[in-house]
């Protein structure tokens, strides 16, 4: 296998459309990207659909789920972004559970803006960015 290094990357010409001729540095595209993420259904039985850098979901109860990583992050410093089909009534709100954002999982509930039970979502979508 090779390496490339590199200090900064410049965006070929005619490439990326709106891109083309900028300069990135090399953190910027490391920092930039999704470090993990998972589109999965949580109603029923909860199955992932497509992933990547996640090994399982773990269905803690209604509208309770915890994504597990595969590769863990290097601390628990960061974001976590999710989103749900909306199944709460009047749509839902979404969040991560105080205290549950480790190096190796996290875990995300759903509630419905009109009351605040908890409640499955289909599909959840979660994308972790560090």
């Amino acid at each position: 296998m090779s390496n490339i290094k590199a200090d900064n990357f410049t965006w070929k010409t005619g490439e990326a459309t709106g891109q083309s001729g900028t300069t990135v540095t090399g953190p910027q595209i490391v920092y930039g990207v999704a470090k993990s993420w998972c589109n999965f259904n949580g109603t029923g039985t909860v199955a992932i659909r497509a992933s990547a850098n996640v090994t399982s979901i773990t269905d803690n109860g209604t509208g309770n789920y915890t994504v597990n990583i595969t590769t863990a992050m290097p601390d628990a410093n960061y974001s976590t972004v999710w989103i749900g089909g909306g199944q709460g009534a009047s749509g839902s709100s979404y969040s991560v559970a105080a205290g549950s954002q480790t190096t190796s999982a996290v875990t995300i509930q759903a509630r419905a803006v009109s009351g605040g039970a908890v409640v499955d979502e289909n599909p959840c979508n979660v994308a972790i960015f560090r």
